[in-house]
């Protein structure tokens, strides 16, 4: 019933005139993941320092989210065969916001499935104190112009608006379906100590941007020193990461 609607859509929009800036179906069972390690190269995000064998050294944001990122895509890849993982990098090279948007919405998804982004990142504070993970999604205020109209006809205008208001329910539907399925992974997935901070909504550009399901994860602080040793574990690192894919695991069996 769901495909069926779908077509019904696309050819109600192809009648009006109307253009689209991507498959409008939110909901369809999930067929390809977008993985963004945030940073890299010349931006190297927050950093920090750390005393080893009697020298200090700087960490950087940017090479723990590429580790986190390539251990969950290879996870997901294990998981799930016939997904199409893509990263927004697999190497220290500096990549816009703008580039990231483009790679999640340019990257073809495969037919009757959806798309969902994920990005992961690591916070900072100015206090010592503060630890533990959040989960951004995008302010559900915030609307997105998936459909246009060249047609000036009152009532073309106004089903462009209504058609532009239900995807918009439908993506924050899925949107927030994603950051439940991700923060209940982690709370399951991490030490018992580990703090949630809880999912929380901002206009992150990669979230605005990103015409599909979207996320964003704040793994832990920078400036929480012992919460850094932890995300310099290669072993706390494989766990993380194995609770990443188990958030995105969660969303794609809630779409089946």
């Amino acid at each position: 019933m769901k495909r069926v609607c779908s077509i019904f859509v696309l050819v109600f929009i192809s009648v009006l005139g109307l253009s689209y800036a991507s498959e409008p179906f939110f909901s369809l069972p999930a067929g390809t993941v977008i993985l963004d390690a945030g940073h890299g190269g010349k931006d190297p995000g927050a950093v920090s320092t750390v005393t080893r064998d009697g020298s200090t050294i700087e960490i950087y944001e940017k090479d723990i989210t590429l580790s986190l990122v390539l251990q969950a895509g290879r996870m997901l890849e294990e998981m799930y065969p016939e997904l199409s993982v893509i990263y927004c990098r697999t190497a220290d090279d500096y990549i816009s916001l703008w580039e990231r948007s483009q790679t999640a919405n340019s990257s073809p998804a495969v037919p009757g499935t959806s798309k969902l982004f994920v990005s992961v990142h690591v916070n900072a504070a100015g206090t010592e104190t503060a630890s533990g993970f959040e989960v951004w999604k995008l302010q559900t205020s915030i609307e997105k112009d998936f459909l246009t109209t060249t047609l000036s006809e009152s009532g073309i205008v106004e089903k462009t608006e209504e058609l532009n208001t239900s995807m918009n329910q439908e993506l924050d539907a899925m949107a927030s379906r994603l950051a439940q399925s991700m923060e209940t992974a982690l709370i399951y997935g991490l030490p018992p100590e580990t703090r949630d901070r809880g999912i929380k909504e901002g206009s992150f550009y990669v979230l605005h941007n990103s015409l599909m399901p979207a996320i964003l994860i704040e793994t832990g602080f920078m400036t929480n020193k012992d919460e850094l040793q932890k995300l310099l574990d290669p072993s706390y690192q494989e766990t993380y990461a194995r609770g990443i894919a188990l958030g995105v695991s969660t969303y794609i069996e809630s779409l089946r």
